[in-house]
């Protein structure tokens, strides 16, 4: 049986960074559903905490060298005003390096974009502890920044960060060689929030701090021109589509599904049917464009 060992970022009086979220708490959520996915893949998986204890840097190293496991992964998050995913591996590159690819490339299939692979260097070779002292293959997973609103509300709830949490696992079993076809039977969705409440200007508003507009509720060029492309396949988990989401449904777009903040499958027909009703397209592709006439509609700019 395959062997994994998590490192959980952080803990007890150790906050880690903190900004829109803390980073220890988002570490652990992150961690336990990484765990979790594995198991229900037949990987065995050590965890450094499973709680919000203290739990030092050279306890993890040893814990985890005792462990003796195939890889490790230590799960944290960012801070420093910057966007997206890194991940910090070995300067020997090797089966570290790999494990760092597969991670990265099941972080961007899920929609958040990526600072790429990276190395550090210190007086002894490796910077990082996790990686220069533990024996096996390790990776250091940053995964967004906690003080950088767009990207923390990524990570904000939940759903979200298991979800975050089960792409770290399926990179793993990439390397692993384990196909990752069991989730775990304890796997929640999210509940359907259609929100009649939810006006137009609070629309306007919640629009134009997803895109770094000044927020004033009240739409205009300026806000449409900080607007962005959402679609199934592009900026799919970017902090405006919760808004999007939530005035589709009050419009009566209920196909939109759950408000998750995630543009998918449902998201695209919504989308289509807006496109073919409202804006008599004869071809619709389920894509909000930046700037363009579906923007201009749902901000009543036309």
């Amino acid at each position: 049986m395959k062997k994994v060992y998590l490192g959980v970022g952080h803990g007890g009086k150790d906050s880690g960074a903190v900004g829109y979220i803390v980073e220890k708490d988002v570490n652990l959520q992150m961690a336990l559903a990484c765990k979790e996915y594995l198991e229900a893949n037949g990987v065995e998986v050590k965890i450094s905490r499973t709680s919000d204890i203290d739990k030092e840097l050279t306890q993890r190293i040893n814990e985890c060298n005792e462990y003796n496991p195939d890889v490790a992964v230590d799960i944290h998050n960012n801070a420093g005003g910057g966007d997206g995913f890194e991940v910090y591996h070995t300067l020997g590159g090797g089966t570290g390096k790999i494990l760092a690819q597969n991670i990265e490339e099941e972080i961007k299939a899920i929609g958040q974009n990526s600072r790429g692979l990276k190395t550090k260097r210190g007086n002894n070779g490796d910077y990082f502890g996790f990686i220069r002292c533990i024996k096996c293959p390790s990776i250091i997973t940053e995964t967004v920044f906690v003080d950088n609103k767009a990207d923390a509300s990524q990570a904000d709830e939940l759903h979200e960060q298991k979800t975050f949490g089960q792409a770290i696992a399926k990179g793993i079993l990439k390397t692993l060689g384990v196909n990752s076809e069991n989730k775990p039977v304890t796997e929640s969705k999210p509940v359907q929030v259609v929100e009649n409440t939810y006006s137009y200007k609070d629309f306007v508003g919640d629009v134009q701090k997803s895109c770094g507009a000044k927020v004033d509720r009240i739409a205009g060029s300026e806000t449409l021109s900080k607007t962005v492309t959402v679609s199934r396949y592009k900026n799919n988990r970017h902090a405006v589509v919760k808004p999007i989401q939530r005035y589709l449904n009050v419009l009566g777009y209920t196909e939109v599904g759950y408000v998750d903040g995630i543009a998918g499958e449902k998201f695209e027909k919504a989308v289509n049917r807006y496109q073919k009703e409202v804006l008599h397209y004869k071809k619709t592709d389920g894509e909000i464009t930046k700037g363009n006439n579906m923007w201009k509609s749902l901000l009543k700019l036309i």
